[in-house]
């Protein structure tokens, strides 16, 4: 499945990296296996279009799936990520869910312009 990556998830992937730099290889890998097996994740509850959630290993800080980061994605015919974070930097999950929105928003106005 093709990858369509845009800015507003670059910043996310930014933030994320700033922490842990030496993550960038790990992101990549992530998001290739998710390419290549967009039904893994568990979809995310009242955001449309389907949003799933999956996890993210950090091999390179030696942290599993449990404990590394979350990718928040769009798959229907391109692999769209949304929004990238590190477990733990949200309280709850209201906050989390607050966030894919906002972001989810930002992405979708950006491929909106781009068309």
């Amino acid at each position: 499945m093709e990858i369509q990556e845009t800015e507003a998830f670059r910043r996310s992937v930014d933030k994320v990296l700033k922490k842990y730099p030496r993550a960038a290889k790990d992101i990549e890998d992530g998001i290739n296996s998710v390419a290549s097996n967009p039904d893994q994740g568990m979809s995310y509850p009242g955001i449309e279009p389907v949003v799933k959630k999956t996890r993210l290993g950090m091999p390179s800080y030696k942290q599993g799936k449990r404990g590394g980061m979350r990718l928040i994605y769009i798959a229907k015919t391109m692999l769209t990520p949304i929004f990238l974070y590190v477990k733990g930097q949200f309280s709850s999950e209201g906050e989390i869910k607050e966030a894919t929105k906002k972001q989810a928003k930002e992405v979708i106005e950006e491929l909106s312009a781009k068309r």
